[in-house]
């Protein structure tokens, strides 16, 4: 007969021809035959006459009965004997177990005058053959050679149902020492969504009916072991039968330990209806895996020596085919009754996913620790007991920054790393020790977090936190101090004299100010923005609306942030051409109307929108700080594990009510950035928000290597280049009479207003203009060779100018700062009308000093963005080699403007 089998779906639950795997005999080809020809090949009916077996043919009738049709009760008499005419799915007191074609049932009960002993049922509708009791009864009477024919088979199965010798047992313990698996120590641990599922899961697992094989898989350290014994474990098994543990990667390649070879029983044998856990099924030899699929699909096997040539003939030795016929172990001239029927349940393990197999078991996904921190507190409770048990110890207990710094970690080695931790610190610590510190445990650093030092740990710097979470930091700086100290600036623009050397707001705005927001960027990023008076006349605007009922709306998300970096991008580049056209640095009144127009656009996004969406997506000088804050040596970020594992109120980012312990109210974050969702600086303004919002200590001010933002996860944007370059080309804007006169064009230019604002505008473009060109000639250059290197988009690349950029304009204001911030206190006194340069101290460094200091400062730049881009491409110098020289072009030429 031959052998055939089909794929279903593994989430199917219904018996017989729909159940899972097709473990049920259909799948061998057998549907209903008539009971002649069933009764003439099994017992007891093949040794009775034809005339014999007829008339008992007559006495009953073929039937199709109902799924569920109860065929005996147990502790009632039965009514009938049946004969199974195809092989089917039965229910023996509610389990499910599969029955050949020609299984007789109640005929025992009826000759010997017992009652049944269990209940068995129908799992689907089959047909059998159904002879009542009575008739059955009466023609015995009458039949005297069929009682004794059935009476002598009732007998050989008494004598055969207590076949297991002593020395079979002892044989069959022998055989399963080496493979038992004690019960398991403890169950899944965690509340988790992810625990509760997989307990779920568990659940389902061990109590289906139909003992379908499953399949545990996840990463490794996930003790995948201890889920499939609570399977077997909780299932009702597990008092009568063994689990037997047996890992695939020592399977030989004809899987004889498994299936048996020759006259030596394999473990499927001796299993009996226990469970068999087959780990490492990733590991398995390619020439077992159309023997498993059969096994799986069938629910039947053969020793070794049986099917050795079907399986060679099927192609066992090469990888499992897409074709169930392909991968179908066949024996021609074999039968199904020479195939021995497994009755084990079978389990299996392994760190991925099977696809050979995933249409014939249930799959179980075991989720990371990573993924699941919420259940890392529970997890140590478990280990930290267990070691001061082992110890004698009274209470041992984790610190709460303790429980916090395991949560924050990603454990790559999941429950065992975290189990081997946890031993560790506890072992090390003095056994009268009741708590455990963070400082014993010993965590692998990942690459990302390396190099990095949170500022706010215990013992770094115990008055800056307190600081941070105060309400002086930075709303009551802001609406007590700086909104005052900007509108006497304003006011001073305004009504002071008009020229640099007699208006010290006016020194104070362009030799300070500009030249103190670059210094900051590489140490504290975005920091401006957080007591930026802009935005502080914005709120003022929001408060009054809020005060008078009104609702301000939500951000429109995706059209700022498609459109919002380029409407900064316009509007800085017209501030650049004004500035340089109508010369702002000397102009008091029009840098006060400089700063009013950037106030006024706060103010207006204020009255109509939530939160600060100008400086997010809107302001100009909001932009610069946020690309240039990338270079910042310092970050804000929240522990991810922490996060995700206790919090529930988002209230960093939402705002929310003060949540004990220690989180303060708060209206949330004002950029809509969460701290555990930053990849990089630029939506982070340093105020601190959700440092207070925070009950669970995991946000953190890190110390990290500088402009790290950039090459681990950074995201950029064309928007965002266009700014870099543009500024890159206002330095040169500076320069503009000396390059014009290089280039030997004359004063005329500048004379002109039109041709002012064109050569103001062709400058500002020409850096982009020059990176992209020599951009494209590289990669045109590339793309001949033979070798053709893959090139990262220009895109990204790009940033590489970043360093350029920041020590380019550093350098230039440096020069203000330097010759004019010495002298700010005549400038003070002459405000107001009084000279008093013949007295009032000041400085100025000699020339060669501020000379010495900007050009170190550029060359610094142009080292850095040399390094930047070794770093951002990972390609040796000559795939990227116009890069470098153009940063050196950029330089060289910047170094000439300077001089």
């Amino acid at each position: 007969m031959r052998l055939s089998w089909r794929r279903v779906s593994p989430r199917s639950k219904t018996p017989p021809t729909t159940s899972k795997a097709g473990r049920q005999n259909v799948a061998s080809g057998q549907g209903p035959q008539d009971f002649l020809t069933v009764a003439s090949k099994e017992s007891p009916f093949k040794d009775l006459e034809a005339d014999i077996l007829k008339d008992l043919y007559h006495q009953g009738q073929e039937v199709t009965l109902p799924s569920g049709h109860k065929l005996a009760e147990e502790g009632a008499t039965p009514t009938a004997c049946y004969v199974l005419l195809h092989s089917c799915f039965l229910t023996r007191n509610g389990e499910a177990f599969q029955a050949k074609a020609g299984r007789v049932l109640n005929l025992t009960e009826l000759l010997l005058d017992e009652t049944c002993t269990s209940t068995i049922a129908l799992a689907a509708a089959s047909r059998v053959f159904s002879i009542e009791s009575a008739v059955l009864k009466q023609l015995l009477q009458n039949t005297p050679k069929l009682q004794q024919i059935l009476l002598r088979d009732v007998s050989q199965q008494l004598a055969a149902s207590q076949a297991l010798s002593q020395e079979q047992q002892q044989l069959r313990t022998q055989a399963l020492q080496p493979f038992m698996m004690p019960p398991p120590t403890r169950g899944i641990v965690g509340t988790s969504k992810f625990a509760q599922r997989m307990k779920a899961q568990v659940m389902h697992a061990a109590k289906d009916p139909f003992r379908q094989p499953v399949l545990i898989f996840g990463e490794p350290g996930l003790e995948k072991d201890i889920i499939a014994a609570q399977i077997h474990y909780r299932s009702s098994k597990h008092l009568e039968w063994p689990m037997l543990r047996f890992d695939c990667a020592k399977l030989d390649s004809h899987g004889s330990q498994l299936f048996g070879r020759g006259n030596k029983q394999g473990l499927l044998h001796w299993a009996g209806e226990g469970t068999l856990l087959l780990t490492n099924l990733h590991k398995v030899r390619p020439a077992v895996i159309p023997r498993l699929q059969h096994l799986l699909a069938c629910g039947t096997f053969r020793p070794f020596s049986l099917d050795v040539k079907a399986l060679s003939a099927s192609g066992s030795s090469s990888s499992p085919s897409s074709d169930p016929q392909a991968m179908d172990p066949q024996t021609p001239s074999a039968d199904i009754e020479e195939e021995e029927q497994s009755r084990a349940r079978l389990i299996f393990t392994a760190e991925k996913s099977v696809p050979w197999i995933d249409q014939l078991v249930t799959q179980i996904k075991m989720a990371p620790l990573r993924v699941r921190p919420a259940d890392v507190a529970d997890l140590q409770r478990l280990f930290v007991r267990g070691v001061a048990m082992s110890r004698g110890q009274g209470s041992l207990s984790l610190t709460p920054e303790a429980v916090l710094q395991l949560e924050s970690y990603s454990f790559p080695g999941n429950i065992k790393e975290l189990q081997g931790i946890v031993s560790r610190a506890a072992l090390q610590s003095p056994e009268s020790a009741q708590q455990l510190p963070e400082e014993v445990f010993w965590l692998a650093k990942l690459p990302k977090d390396l190099l990095k030092w949170n500022l706010l740990s215990r013992g770094a710097f115990p008055w800056l936190k307190p600081f941070l979470r105060s309400d002086f930091w930075p709303q009551q700086l802001n609406h007590s101090f700086i909104i005052y100290v900007y509108t006497f600036i304003v006011a001073v623009l305004f009504l002071g004299p008009q020229d640099r050397p007699h208006n010290f707001a006016l020194t104070a705005f362009w030799g300070y100010w500009w030249p103190g927001i670059f210094l900051v960027y590489p140490f504290l990023g975005r920091i401006w923005c957080s007591i930026c008076p802009f935005m502080i006349y914005g709120e003022v605007v929001q408060k009054w609306r809020l005060a008078k009922g009104a609702t301000l709306r939500k951000w429109p998300h995706a059209q700022v942030e498609q459109w919002g970096g380029w409407f900064l991008l316009a509007l800085f580049g017209a501030i650049l051409t004004w500035e340089e056209v109508w010369d702002l640095p000397n102009s008091a009144a029009l840098s006060a109307w400089l700063l009013l127009l950037i106030t006024a656009g706060a103010m207006a996004c204020s009255w109509f929108f939530e939160r600060r969406l100008w400086c997010r997506h809107l302001c100009p000088i909001g932009g610069m700080n946020g690309m240039f804050a990338k270079l910042s040596m310092t970050e804000l970020r929240s522990r991810q594990g922490v996060c995700s594992g206790n919090c529930t109120t988002y209230q960093c980012y939402k705002g929310g009510p003060a949540e004990a312990p220690e989180g303060l109210e708060t209206g949330g974050c004002p950029l809509y950035s969460h701290p555990a969702q930053l990849t990089d600086n630029r939506n982070c303004v340093l105020c601190m928000v959700c440092l207070k919002a925070c009950p669970h200590k995991s946000v953190e001010v890190r110390l990290r290597f500088p402009a790290s933002d950039l090459w681990s996860g950074h995201k950029a944007l064309p928007s965002e280049v266009a700014l870099l370059f543009l500024l890159l080309g206002a330095v040169y804007v500076h320069h503009l009479p000396r390059l014009l006169a290089q280039l030997g064009l004359g004063a005329g230019v500048l004379e002109s207003p039109h041709l002012h604002v064109t050569a103001t505008l062709a400058v500002l473009l020409a850096p982009a203009a020059l990176a992209t060109t020599t951009d494209a000639l590289m990669r045109a250059v590339a793309g001949r060779g033979s070798s053709k290197p893959k090139l990262k988009p220009f895109l990204e690349s790009s940033y590489s100018y970043m360093p350029l950029v920041w020590g380019a304009t550093l350098a230039f204001w440096l020069g203000p700062a330097l010759q004019e911030g010495g002298h700010i206190l005549p400038r003070v006194t002459a405000t107001v009308g009084w000279d008093s340069s013949a007295w009032m101290p000041s400085f100025e460094p000699h020339p060669a000093v501020t000379a010495f200091l900007q050009h170190s400062t550029l060359l610094a730049g142009a080292g850095l963005s040399a390094l930047l881009t070794l770093k951002l491409t990972s390609k040796p110098w000559t795939a990227w080699v116009a890069y470098p020289a153009t940063i050196a072009a950029c330089t060289a030429e910047l170094w000439y403007l300077m001089v």
